[in-house]
């Protein structure tokens, strides 16, 4: 199973990145192959929250649009969503915890 970044969503679907091209290519690769790959939950709102800010793309997508690249994706085959299992919340408050996490 791979499982796609957040940040290989953007360059894919974002021309003004230098690893645009190289980032198309794969989700094109996975889309076509039948390698089982998934986007993690958080990704696709991340993806969402980015792809459609204006100060951080030159030519952000509309809501609908931002949509619609995920649908099609996801309407392949060999792609899932990749959700977080029961023991999230502990892991996560552990990690938290051991590692001083704070905002910035």
């Amino acid at each position: 199973m791979i499982a796609v970044d957040t940040n290989v969503l953007l360059y894919a679907h974002a021309a003004q990145f230098p690893l645009h091209e190289a980032a198309r290519r794969r989700l094109e690769e996975l889309a076509r192959g039948g390698e089982s790959w998934a986007l993690p939950l958080f990704c696709i709102g991340e993806f969402l929250r980015t792809a459609t800010h204006p100060r951080i793309l030159i030519s952000p997508f509309s809501m609908d649009g931002a949509l619609q690249a995920l649908d099609r994706l996801l309407a392949c085959p060999s792609a899932g969503v990749l959700l977080p299992g029961d023991g999230y919340l502990d892991c996560l408050r552990e990690a938290l915890r051991e590692g001083g996490a704070a905002g910035n």
